[in-house]
């Protein structure tokens, strides 16, 4: 296993609905960051972007693939975050953009997530922000519940914030 971080542009959704709960998916598997093995955690829809693959078209791409949503309005950058992790032997720097995009509750649809998605992403849950600040299960970014009552008090940040692992 090679110590060089591969970079990786990745985006992130934070799909909200008309409840103000959040879109995540539960990460199980071969995943260690820093100190931590194993991990369990909670982070929005998303992934990393293809060859010549604007934010945008990825945000909206990763939708469709790990939720079904199509046609989905993608908003505005409000986070960036980096993140050093290993997964399956490989050392990775993702360098992440959160964008936001309000839609009405849905049913999730996974069947075009692919293999590799499927063996991580164990579960999915709309989640409020109280209830991620109740829980003791682990989120990324990890003081999200923090983060996302500034957005549904509208304060948007006017260009995308450095948020913390």
């Amino acid at each position: 296993m090679s110590d060089t971080p591969i970079v990786r542009p990745t985006v992130r959704v934070l799909v909200i609905d008309e409840r103000d709960a959040v879109l995540l998916f539960r990460h199980e598997g071969a995943f260690s960051a820093g100190d931590m093995q194993g991990l369990a955690l909670w982070a929005p829809p998303g992934g990393g972007l293809k060859e010549d693959e604007s934010y945008e078209a990825a945000a909206a791409r990763e939708l469709w693939e790990e939720t079904g949503l199509e046609d989905a309005v993608i908003g505005p950058c409000v986070w960036l975050r980096d993140s050093v992790f290993t997964w399956d032997g490989r050392v990775y720097d993702a360098r992440e953009r959160y964008h936001v995009c309000r839609a009405p509750s849905f049913e999730v649809d996974t069947a075009n997530q692919e293999e590799a998605e499927r063996r991580v992403m164990t579960a999915h849950r709309w989640w409020r922000a109280e209830e991620i600040e109740a829980s003791s299960e682990l989120f990324v970014p990890r003081d999200l519940a923090l983060l996302l009552l500034l957005l549904l008090r509208g304060e948007y940040p006017d260009a995308p914030v450095v948020v913390g692992l």
